[in-house]
């Protein structure tokens, strides 16, 4: 997430600390999971550029179009 926050070049994002990162996205995880009825999907990209690895892009797409059973699910590629 640094990564992308830095290839933005957004200078007001610049300064946002790793530890508000991690628990901005332990709470979003956190809230999706409790949340009635939810699909949730998530997938370990923080190897693979998709623009550049045509197989990692084709094995995302694969794991999205399967159907997601109720609840919390993690993927790596």
């Amino acid at each position: 997430m640094r990564e992308r926050i830095r290839s933005r070049g957004r200078g007001y994002e610049q300064s946002i600390g790793a530890d508000y990162l991690i628990r901005l996205q332990e709470r979003y995880l956190d809230h999706l999971q409790k949340k009635p009825g939810s699909r949730v999907l998530v997938v370990d990209l923080e190897q693979h550029d998709l623009l550049r690895d045509a197989r990692a892009f084709d094995q995302l797409m694969a794991l999205i179009e399967q159907e997601v059973p109720e609840g919390h699910r993690v993927a790596t590629l």
